[in-house]
């Protein structure tokens, strides 16, 4: 452990050696960089096309992410209507049917209800973006849909 102010003060000149011995190389692989760049003899056609196939990599994974992010907008609504569905068959199968005061009724397990009103919630996170409409859950999920299914007002 150093504890002496002289003992401190040689450690920080060393330090401070090595950074100036670090700043000088440095500043010679510089010299020796620009003096390779001014030589006329410096060929940097292949520099430039290896620049411009790193850009075009670049835009090409630009395109795939565009396309991912297209295709992810469009699976997400299916992906929760799905949920609905699956939600609403196991509500319906778990379900039990009973004579009531006004004809039959189905009384189901809370679970499964909780299950399908979650699903459900999940259909009004979808884009509410149709130009001048408010839309609920299912037209939300019917208007992200409509470049694939068309129109579903018939």
């Amino acid at each position: 452990m150093i504890n002496r102010p002289e003992d401190r003060i040689a450690m920080l000149l060393q330090k401070v050696e090595h950074i100036e011995a670090e700043n000088a190389a440095l500043k010679a692989e510089l010299k020796a960089i620009n003096a390779t760049l001014d030589d006329p003899r410096t060929d940097l056609t292949m520099t430039a096309c290896e620049v411009i196939v790193v850009l075009k990599e670049q835009v090409a994974q630009l395109e795939r992410e565009k396309e991912y992010r297209y295709v992810e907008q469009i699976l997400r609504p299916i992906r929760i209507l799905l949920k609905v569905a699956e939600c609403a068959e196991s509500l319906a199968d778990n379900s039990e049917e009973m004579e009531g005061e006004d004809g039959r009724i189905h009384v189901g397990m809370a679970a499964d209800f909780d299950e399908l009103s979650d699903a459900l919630d999940l259909l009004d996170e979808l884009p509410d973006d149709k130009p001048g409409y408010v839309l609920g859950g299912a037209a939300k999920a019917a208007w992200a849909l409509h470049d694939i299914i068309g129109d579903t007002n018939d």
